[in-house]
């Protein structure tokens, strides 16, 4: 049977609008389970058959406890409204419109004066429900088949304060803490002792660290950051819907997913060869190293939302961090930067439209400036 990804599916429309807090940045919590809900990669199945109610929801995962998401960029999702009780869920560069194939936004529906909501996505006349599981595991596994209670849904507005998002490092260096970001949204930062960095140069056994000093951090970036705490609480940063430019002397690649599921493999795997994953020497000074030990997932992949050094052609060996005054420029990239929104409409999630035809309610990107078409 052919299969239709219903990113959230929910059942029991009410007459009442759902009181959302406006467009905007949300966790996703289950009112039972406690759970948060994140989004692990964004395969569909490659035809999409609206006549069955039949619903592939491997690509959530649901996690107990804010320790596993207060850094997970997965766990964010931008709710929009779209006219009426539509809305519109982006996540990791994709969105409920896109994997349904381009002919379902979901109608959500306050089941409780705000305290928790319903989501309804209807195919062939019947609606899909989205469960958690009703086990007290650290890991959830998302369903279409469960108990009423485990079917109602909290939207969370993210926030600088309870509901925050931050940093988590993954390096121990003498001068302080790095870790690798790679998040689809716009960002900017909320915590001092936070630096943003992108390599723009790497050559023999060493590499060179460029600052980002923009307010706005441009989607789709992949960056070094680096702190003086391990502390996700002490890392903020806010999610922003803004356009901004992105440099295009990054020597950085990065991925939203890493994902190994039967019927839904969206990763990137470690090539020693091509790659050097962030560490510290034995002098704990900062490195890309080949030496992947403790970098990556145990299929050998990098993490989700994370980076990676690419090699320059011709060189070989692990990269040490230098000074900008003392690195030798054999392999720098010229600076330059440009518009991240090309010439055209697109969807917030970046699929261009077609807008010589009707364009349907929504937020779009027209040359590089928002439009709602109402």
């Amino acid at each position: 049977m052919k299969k239709i990804l219903l990113f959230l599916t929910s059942f029991l429309p009410l007459a009442a609008a759902a009181q959302l807090n406006g467009d905007g940045y949300y966790r996703i919590q289950n009112n039972a389970s406690e759970r948060y809900l994140t989004l692990k990669d964004n395969v569909i199945n490659d035809e999409i058959d609206m006549s069955t109610a039949s619903a592939d929801v491997s690509n959530l995962r649901s996690w107990r406890g804010f320790d596993q998401v207060e850094a997970n960029p997965a766990s964010i999702f931008y709710v929009m409204n779209v006219g009426g009780y539509q809305y519109n869920l982006i996540a990791q560069s994709t969105s409920i419109y896109d994997i349904t194939g381009g002919r379902k936004y979901l109608d959500i529906y306050d089941k409780a004066s705000g305290a928790y909501y319903l989501f309804e996505v209807t195919s062939g006349g019947v609606a899909g429900h989205l469960y958690d599981s009703n086990d007290k595991a650290v890991r959830g596994s998302i369903t279409t088949k469960g108990e009423k209670a485990y079917m109602y849904w909290r939207l969370l507005p993210v926030t600088t304060d309870a509901n925050y998002i931050g940093l988590k490092p993954t390096v121990e260096a003498a001068d302080g803490w790095y870790g690798t970001i790679y998040a689809s949204f716009p960002f900017k930062l909320n915590s001092s002792n936070v630096t943003l960095y992108y390599v723009d140069g790497v050559s023999t056994g060493q590499f060179q660290l460029k600052q980002i000093e923009s307010d706005v951090i441009p989607a789709a970036t992949p960056l070094i950051f680096k702190t003086n705490s391990n502390d996700p609480s002490q890392n903020k940063i806010i999610p922003l819907f803004e356009t901004t430019t992105a440099p295009t002397d990054n020597l950085l690649g990065g991925t939203y997913y890493s994902s190994r599921n039967v019927d839904h493999e969206a990763y990137v795997e470690f090539n020693a060869s091509t790659m050097r994953v962030l560490g510290v020497d034995t002098d704990k000074k900062l490195i890309f190293t080949a030496d992947a030990t403790g970098a990556l997932t145990d299929k050998n992949d990098i993490p989700m939302n994370t980076c990676w050094l690419k090699v320059p052609d011709g060189l070989s060996g692990d990269f040490k961090l230098v000074d900008r005054s003392s690195f030798t420029a054999i392999r720098s990239i010229e600076t330059s930067s440009k518009e991240t929104i090309n010439k055209g409409t697109y969807t917030l999630s970046g699929v261009r439209v077609d807008n010589s035809k009707t364009l349907r309610p929504g937020v779009y990107i027209q040359d590089g400036k928002k439009i709602v078409i109402k």
